[in-house]
């Protein structure tokens, strides 16, 4: 599980949605804009469902494609997982 930074990316995201009225007022581009930003929990299934099927885990995704060593790996684990 993710953790939560403190709202950064909630103040990070926003910051990103008003900048982007600066460059349109359509409220269905802006809609859109703020679909892509979001993050689904069926794509993440899917997207981990691949890399089970196509590499084994993504602990050997992430040795053996990203070339990630255990050191990393275990800096990745200490910022990103509960």
């Amino acid at each position: 599980m993710m953790k939560q930074r403190g709202g950064a990316y909630r103040k990070s995201g926003l910051r990103h949605f008003e900048n982007c009225r600066k460059y349109t007022d359509d409220e269905k581009v802006l809609e859109f804009i703020a679909w892509l930003d979001t993050v689904r929990e069926d794509f993440i299934g899917a997207a981990f469902d691949a890399i089970d099927e196509e590499y084994g885990g993504m602990d050997s995704f992430l040795r053996n494609e990203m070339s990630l060593d255990g050191a990393k790996l275990e800096r990745l684990k200490k910022l990103y997982l509960e």
